[in-house]
């Protein structure tokens, strides 16, 4: 039980990571 609530929550920070990181690309995209 423990295990799945830790791979959870790894699994959310990695997609928040790709989410930030797609986002700064778009900025720095934009400001060119």
């Amino acid at each position: 039980m423990v295990n799945k609530i830790i791979y959870g929550f790894n699994a959310l920070l990695y997609l928040y990571k790709i989410l930030m990181f797609t986002l700064i690309l778009k900025n720095l995209v934009k400001g060119m």
